[in-house]
């Protein structure tokens, strides 16, 4: 007869619970940062659901917890609590790290750098995999895949010199990976450790070098402000406490509750963050800031026509375009600051025309 959860064996049950949905919840994020490769709205909501675990073993004669009410408000107890609490505040704040450039801070916890490479290892050999099984991978001989990477990396050096403050370890002796595929898709997405995918749809929009610079410059600017491994953080914490209140109250965090109140306006806020440190990587590289308010123009000119552009703001994983293009056009003046400082006109020039020359 089921009498109720005997937490004194517990232990084994948590913490293969905890550790599937670590990973579980680490490969949802993967997915849904794939921008390329967006799931269906519906497929938001379903995704995230708890996953199930059995807590509860057989037991006779097993009283629930003898007596409930002196139990939590002894003094024990309170100690215990108060205790994890402290813990817990101890943990996250030793998990605080400054992004570069906005100097917001951020909790990164219960993901290592090597889970964050391993699944950007892993979304990486999966896109080109298919992608070459489709016969759409651009060879990296090929003149968009050279410019890609050439542009992709100037952008990457910029990144990791820590200029902007904050942490920026995790940018050195990143191993960056650009590919391109050959898809009408108007799009490009990273994933972490620096794996950048860009769909010749994009390529074909854009009408210079700096436009260019512009997409790769957000995209590296979500890899400096770690917005994956902040994502899984998030999911991860959100699943234990899910799995807690599972154990002790007999209820569960709803996914639709983790979708629209966490997981989509932290999508929103993290690319306006990349747009704004996207634009200061792109002056300190030596490109045309301005680059960054024409491409958004073009690539809302594009979403105009999408059956997608009339999706309510908060049931989507990007602000509107607009919203974007008033906000990086408030920073111009701080990014030509930088251009001016970091960039003379001979370098500019030169940065501009030696790879043409090959030099």
């Amino acid at each position: 007869m089921e009498r109720g959860i005997n937490f004194s064996n517990q232990g084994p049950l948590l913490g293969c619970c905890l550790l599937q949905k670590a990973v579980s919840l680490a490969h949802l994020s993967a997915q849904l940062v794939h921008k390329g490769r967006g799931l269906p709205f519906h497929e938001l909501f379903r995704t995230p659901q708890p996953i199930t675990c059995t807590y509860y073993v057989i037991c006779r004669g097993y009283e629930h917890f003898g007596s409930r009410g002196s139990a939590w408000g002894s003094h024990t107890t309170r100690l215990v609590l108060g205790g994890a609490a402290a813990g817990s505040f101890a943990y996250y704040w030793s998990c605080r790290q400054e992004v570069p450039y906005t100097h917001r801070h951020h909790a990164i916890m219960m993901v290592s750098q090597k889970m964050e490479l391993h699944i950007g290892q892993q979304t990486f050999q999966q896109v080109t995999q298919e992608a070459t099984a489709t016969n759409t991978l651009l060879p990296q001989n090929s003149s968009a895949a050279h410019l890609v990477r050439r542009v992709g990396l100037r952008i990457a050096q910029v990144a990791a010199d820590g200029a902007g403050g904050g942490y920026y370890k995790h940018m050195q002796n990143l191993d960056w990976e650009f590919a391109v595929i050959n898809s009408p898709d108007v799009n490009a997405f990273v994933a972490p450790g620096g794996k950048v995918v860009v769909f010749s749809g994009l390529l074909r929009l854009v009408g210079s070098e700096d436009e260019l610079a512009a997409v790769l410059a957000h995209e590296v600017g979500h890899v400096l402000a770690r917005h994956h491994a902040e994502r899984m953080s998030q999911l991860n914490v959100t699943g234990l406490l899910s799995m807690l209140m599972r154990a002790l109250l007999g209820i569960s965090i709803p996914g639709a509750l983790v979708v629209l109140g966490m997981f989509l306006p932290y999508s929103r806020a993290a690319e306006h963050e990349a747009d704004a440190i996207g634009i200061r990587l792109l002056a300190k590289a030596c490109y045309d800031p301005d680059a960054n308010v024409t491409m958004l123009l073009k690539l809302n000119a594009v979403q105009g026509g999408a059956a997608g552009a009339h999706t309510p703001e908060f049931l989507s994983t990007h602000p509107l375009t607009t919203e974007r293009v008033q906000k990086v056009k408030r920073l111009l003046p701080e990014a030509y600051a930088l251009h001016q400082e970091n960039c003379s006109a001979v370098q500019d020039i030169f940065g501009r025309f030696a790879p043409a020359a090959g030099w």
